[in-house]
């Protein structure tokens, strides 16, 4: 895949066509089912920039996602949904399964030629108790239910890491996290634009694909930080190719997160005897 770079200022002009579209949506939500990367980072800040509130959802893709993306859509009554382009043409069949009160829902797709607008920032400034995220659970044990962060809250969760984290002007971030929950989210995207730090991003289908992705861009970007569940870590150990060690170099990182599942200490011994060679300093993991 091409690696594509957008600046702070390509983000908020991306934002801004978003939030312009979706104007006088204040107050209202936008629902946020675009796959991951630099589109979606853009559409999410055009939705709070429009004084709409976010709700992250997994694309419609499969049976069980679909039925969790119609679910949360039927819960909030959003005025608009952000898709790929590769949903839109599913678009009908989508809203033909929605309550009849919702069939004026927008469907807005997000692609180059979306993007290739130009348009003003909006005037629009969020209070910080305005509502910015409606996070829905997984809604593996029932319907899907939706807990409401406010502006403020999504700011001092960021204060709070970046004061763990520690000051790093060098830092660099890497994460193939979905975006649609605390870690992926609130822990990278939203971690990195406040603190105003490059970050690397791919998908995670791309890193379950192949998994040392992960680690042969660690050392191709001079990562500093970068962040995983502590499935990765085993993954890295059991099917990373000797071929895929050549060159490896894990010298640049800093900080490693482990978190958001129980953190095993058998797979942090076995990631430290497989990848110390290449350059991993145990004493950078920080479990979380």
């Amino acid at each position: 895949a091409t690696a594509v770079d957008h600046t702070y200022r390509d983000v908020a002009d991306r934002a801004a066509v978003v939030a312009a579209e979706l104007d006088g949506a204040a107050g209202q939500r936008g629902v946020l089912a675009v796959d991951p990367g630099l589109d979606y980072v853009a559409a999410l800040y055009g939705v709070l920039a429009a004084g709409a509130t976010a709700v992250p959802s997994f694309p419609p893709v499969g049976r069980r996602a679909t039925a969790r993306f119609l679910g949360i859509l039927a819960d909030c009554a959003p005025s608009a949904v952000l898709l790929s382009s590769w949903a839109a043409q599913r678009v009908a069949e989508l809203a033909d399964r929605l309550p009849p009160a919702l069939r004026g829902v927008r469907w807005l797709t997000v692609d180059e030629e979306f993007f290739a607008r130009h348009a003003d920032p909006p005037r629009y400034r969020p209070r910080a108790a305005d509502p910015a995220l409606l996070q829905y659970t997984s809604g593996s044990t029932g319907d899907p239910k939706g807990i409401v962060l406010d502006h403020d809250n999504l700011v001092a969760n960021c204060v709070a890491l970046q004061h763990h984290m520690g000051v790093d002007p060098g830092r660099v971030g890497l994460s193939w996290l979905p975006p649609y929950h605390d870690m992926g989210l609130m822990g990278t995207i939203m971690l990195a634009l406040h603190g105003g730090w490059p970050l690397i991003m791919f998908s995670p289908v791309h890193f379950v694909q192949r998994p040392a992705r992960w680690l042969r861009a660690i050392g191709e970007y001079g990562v500093t930080i970068s962040v995983a569940p502590n499935f990765a870590f085993d993954m890295c150990v059991d099917s990373v190719d000797e071929d895929d060690l050549d060159g490896l170099d894990l010298g640049s990182l800093r900080q490693l997160y482990c978190g958001a599942e129980p953190v095993l200490a058998t797979t942090m011994t076995r990631f430290t005897e497989r990848f110390s060679p290449y350059g991993y300093r145990p004493e950078s993991l920080i479990p979380c």
